[in-house]
């Protein structure tokens, strides 16, 4: 452990080190006499298992740019659930343990592209939290911020980067700083995104349903911890990264494989994260007291998450799901010109034909809320419950001239037929 010297420098023997980024702040107490481990179990009483996995997640940042240089890769968390299950004072305290006080993350659509990309290469080994991303675009962004696309996120899983800018020489040079921290995006509803963004992903949805007066005192202590009382946490386990990352190398492909094992498990990825978690929580038992009931506990949640997602990783994007229910709904309704099938062009059975423009058309003229088309047609190629032929010209059955629609397979009695 090296301190920091008068002049804010690092002597680390024979390389003399100095940080230049002061938008952080770390209040890091190193004194063991001040720390105890008693706020583990606050966690456990107050969020069961999963506060357990979003501890542990929080705790392999540490280790995530070792776990990626060894295993490949280092999943991102999606920390969901309703408004006041406590979400906030979860995160807030996690920060604590870090050091950090006050802080809980960033909105990403609050920020312009650049600083988001700036704030995701700001620290090394440190969690980058996105909070609220979920909000719907209302049409009033003066500031030219472009609505959050997770899908741009998914080099971090592998630790690449996101952008690249030029270099102000007189040669082309480009610089594209590596993502080096842990991806964790806080909101109340999952993110909508592609199959790839979603595979990524180890998700965790909290409730209000186990709030009661015990919870709420242990929360309010949770509260009023400070980082001085809790930030030695940080110093424990970077102290222990040999211990920690022999566990987590070793027994990562033990626990991936019994994840695989599972009937539900058909993708080699969302095996990989839920056993790097499992492995994580198996390392974080040497730095603080884990008991039988949490360890059992937190098994059976990470498995529970890991058959999650492989039903969400298979399930339509919410985007197309979206679409098909309000367009078989349109597709019942008569009014004026709008006649029941009207929306299908197919003349054939198997198949279903929808030009977007009509299905935009209609669905002002009934008063339903739909996607911008723009991003309708970037989506619907994803569809999975009705497979996606392609975009091409079909004779209309209505017509009988030809138009240019989405076309896809349709389902057995469908009622968009």
């Amino acid at each position: 452990m090296y301190s920091v010297n008068d002049d804010d420098y690092f002597d680390i023997e024979k390389i003399k080190i100095k940080s230049v980024d002061h938008s952080i702040t770390l209040a890091i107490n190193t004194n063991k006499k001040d720390y105890t481990d008693e706020w583990v179990d606050w966690v456990w009483q107050c969020y069961g298992a999963k506060g357990l996995v979003v501890l542990t997640f929080w705790f392999g940042s540490l280790f995530a740019e070792q776990i990626r240089d060894s295993q490949g890769s280092y999943p991102f968390l999606e920390f969901v659930g309703q408004a006041s299950a406590g979400k906030s004072t979860l995160l807030e305290f996690l920060w604590r343990l870090f050091g950090r006080e006050s802080f809980e993350g960033e909105d990403p659509n609050k920020s312009s592209e650049s600083a988001r990309a700036r704030y995701l290469g700001q620290v090394a080994s440190l969690p980058t939290v996105f909070i609220e991303g979920d909000r719907e675009d209302d049409g009033n962004n003066k500031m030219g911020v472009r609505q959050v696309n997770w899908d741009d996120f998914k080099p971090l899983y592998n630790g690449r980067s996101t952008h690249s800018r030029g270099v102000k020489t007189h040669g082309n040079q480009t610089y594209s700083p590596l993502f080096k921290g842990a991806l964790v995006i806080s909101q109340n509803n999952k993110i909508n995104a592609s199959e790839a963004i979603l595979s990524r992903i180890v998700h965790v949805f909290l409730t209000r349903e186990n709030h009661n007066d015990i919870t709420k005192l242990l929360s309010r202590k949770l509260k009023r911890k400070t980082t001085d009382e809790v930030s030695y946490f940080l110093v424990k386990s970077t102290l222990a990264e040999k211990s920690i990352l022999d566990i987590v190398n070793t027994k990562t492909p033990d626990y991936e494989n019994k994840v695989l094992e599972l009937d539900e498990i058909r993708m080699d990825r969302i095996a990989t994260n839920h056993g790097q978690l499992l492995a994580l929580f198996e390392a974080l038992g040497t730095v603080v007291d884990i008991t039988s009931d949490m360890q059992s506990a937190v098994i059976n949640e990470v498995t529970e998450m890991a058959k999650e997602r492989q039903d969400s990783v298979g399930d339509d994007h919410p985007m197309v799901a979206e679409f098909w229910e309000k367009l078989e709904f349109l597709n019942e309704r008569e009014r004026g010109r709008y006649k029941k099938g009207y929306l299908n062009h197919s003349i054939d059975r198997d198949l279903i034909a929808v030009n977007l423009n009509e299905y935009e058309e209609c669905a002002s003229y009934f008063d339903q809320r739909i996607p911008l088309l723009k991003d309708l047609r970037k989506t619907l190629p994803l569809s999975r419950v009705r497979k996606f032929v392609g975009y091409k010209s079909v004779k209309s059955k209505h017509t009988k001239k030809a138009k240019r629609c989405f076309v896809f397979e349709s389902l057995q009695e469908d009622c968009l037929v």
